[in-house]
């Protein structure tokens, strides 16, 4: 049957006939749900096989994770009263099995240098291949084959815009304008940082190391791209209420970046918070509200403004305090470094 369905894919992928797990329009699920529109990146095949009515539990319910170049995940779902909800929800519990495993066998991603999210498990190359619908206890099976050479070809793909775009920063690194070196180096770091998750993700699901078949002097470009942020350097100046670990988390930000924190350096950094304290319920609340101005381009870049906020409770005030100024430093820091990040962009 397999190959039936491979042979399929082929014909779709020829005739550029393919669509997404569900169909064309969102119909509401219960619980609040819909079924998504298509997502045109996915390998899904047109021809999705036939429910088998039965009343007993179908053989394949125990089918090897692995079979040959393959991984197979089976989701089961108890009916609800509407076939096609019910059909959509036993592709989807079985998608995400073999996505779970996936994530077990290391192919969700953290970031290397901590600079971009997580990278977590989306298939793209997910097939159906035995769906069955129990009369007797009205319960639905259905076995997802990944297909694992399509899903790493997709992601090699994204590897390789990934190599584009770090190619188009590397030769921004010369640029007369001081803006656009900064800009070109955070681009680097980015790029660098995206490209090692697909790496991964394609070692996590194949066993073998990606080859792009372009070698990029990585070893080289790093190394660079970080020199030029830390001899930028970035003057950091904080006003207000003082916040616990406010300065301290801002420069760890910084420094994830290369920016090295420098009087005499050309970017800023500026943050501004104020604090009051309230008490509800026998229960004091801090509340910390603030602003943090950035220009990490130098003197003619721009200066982006970005609101601060958090709160904080505890059983006395100390812990209140404790609590607000830790939700400010994180929000600070990770504002810091999305900013970073659209300037890259």
């Amino acid at each position: 049957m397999h190959s039936v369905v491979r042979t399929t894919l082929s014909t779709l992928l020829a005739l550029g006939l393919l669509t997404g797990l569900a169909c064309s329009h969102q119909r509401p699920l219960r619980e609040g749900l819909a079924i998504p529109a298509p997502d045109a990146t996915r390998l899904t095949a047109v021809v999705a096989p036939e429910v088998e009515e039965s009343k007993r539990p179908p053989k394949w319910l125990d089918h090897p994770r692995e079979k040959g170049d393959d991984i197979f995940g089976v989701g089961v779902v108890k009916g609800r009263g509407d076939r096609d909800v019910d059909l959509y929800r036993a592709r989807a519990e079985a998608e995400r099995s073999v996505a779970d495993w996936l994530r077990g066998r290391g192919m969700r991603v953290d970031s290397p240098r901590g600079l971009v999210e997580p990278l977590d498990v989306e298939l793209r190359a997910v097939f159906f291949d035995q769906i069955t619908h129990n009369k007797r206890s009205d319960t639905w099976y259905c076995l997802a084959r990944l297909d694992r050479d399509a899903e790493a070809g997709y992601l090699k793909r994204q590897a390789e815009a990934e190599d584009d775009r770090l190619e188009a920063a590397r030769k921004r690194l010369d640029a007369k304008e001081p803006a656009q070196r900064v800009a070109a180096a955070l681009a680097v770091l980015f790029h660098l940082d995206r490209r090692a998750q697909l790496h991964a993700q394609v070692h996590a699901l194949t066993g073998k190391e990606l080859d792009v078949g372009r070698k990029l002097r990585t070893d080289r470009l790093e190394p660079e791209a970080r020199k030029l942020l830390a001899d930028f350097g970035v003057h950091l100046t904080t006003a207000g209420d003082p916040i616990d670990g406010l300065t301290e988390a801002v420069t760890g930000a910084l420094e994830r970046l290369s920016l090295r924190v420098d009087e005499a350096g050309k970017g800023e950094v500026a943050v501004r918070v104020q604090g009051r304290e309230q008490w509800a319920e026998s229960r004091p609340f801090v509340y910390l509200d603030g602003e943090m101005r950035i220009n990490l381009e130098g003197p003619t870049g721009p200066a982006r403004m970005v609101p601060l906020t958090a709160k904080g409770s505890g059983t006395d005030l100390p812990e209140a305090r404790v609590q607000a100024a830790r939700a400010l430093a994180a929000q600070a820091a990770q504002s810091l470094i999305d900013t970073a990040r659209r300037i890259a962009e």
